[in-house]
C-alpha cells in the first residue's frame, strides 16, 4: 500500500506505467482493486486506459472498482471543461463499461444510463443496443433500462420501450415483451 501510494504522488511516466503494471498483472486482486481507487481518489486520469482495461479483469471486486473509477474520473475530466459536461463524462464512461466481455459490467452500465435519462439522445440508442447482447442477463436489464428510460419521460404505459426491444431485440426478448404486454 505504501508503494501504491508513493508511486501515485509521483507524476513521472516511469511511475504511471508501474502502477498500470501492477493493474493489469499484479496477482493479488486486492492490490489491483486499491490501484484503482487510489487512482479514482488522486484523480489521475493519466491512469484512464489501465483503469478502462480493469473492467475485463478476472475478478468482480476489481471490476466493481474499475466502474467506479472510470465513472468518477471520466466526469471530473468533464466536467473540468464545462460544469454542463458532467452526463457526458458519464456517457463516456458508460460507453466503456458496454463494452466489457463482463455481463455484470454491462449490467451497471445499463443502470447507469438509465440515471442519465433525458441528458443526451444517446442513452435509449445504447441501451437499444444491448437487447441482441450474448448474455441473457444484459438483454433482460437492457428491456428493464428502456422501459425504465420511457416511464423516466413520462410515458407509462412504456409501449415505445416494448415495441424497440420487440422489433430490434433477440427473440427471448420478444417473448419478455409479450410476457410484459400480457400484464
Amino acid at each position: 500500500e505504501a508503494a501504491i501510494a508513493t508511486l501515485l504522488a509521483l507524476a513521472e511516466r516511469e511511475a504511471r506505467d508501474l502502477l498500470a503494471r501492477a493493474l493489469s498483472s499484479d496477482k493479488e486482486a486486492d492490490v489491483r482493486v486499491l490501484v484503482v481507487k487510489r487512482a479514482q481518489e488522486t484523480g489521475r486520469r493519466d491512469l484512464r486506459d489501465a483503469v478502462k482495461a480493469a473492467l475485463d479483469d478476472a475478478d468482480k471486486a476489481v471490476r466493481a472498482a474499475a466502474f467506479d473509477a472510470l465513472a468518477a474520473l471520466d466526469t471530473a475530466a468533464a466536467t473540468s471543461t464545462s460544469a454542463s459536461s458532467s452526463s457526458r463524462g458519464q456517457i463516456t464512461a458508460m460507453r466503456a463499461a458496454l463494452a466489457s466481455k463482463h455481463g455484470d459490467v454491462r449490467r451497471r452500465a445499463l443502470e447507469g444510463l438509465v440515471s442519465l435519462a433525458g441528458t443526451s439522445p444517446l442513452v435509449p440508442g445504447l441501451v437499444a443496443d444491448r437487447l441482441k447482447d450474448a448474455d441473457g442477463s444484459v438483454r433482460l436489464a437492457a428491456l428493464a433500462a428502456l422501459v425504465a428510460l420511457d416511464l423516466a419521460e413520462r410515458k407509462d404505459p412504456p409501449v415505445d420501450a416494448l415495441v424497440a426491444a420487440f422489433d430490434k431485440g433477440a427473440p427471448d426478448v420478444g417473448a419478455w415483451v409479450l410476457v410484459r404486454a400480457a400484464r
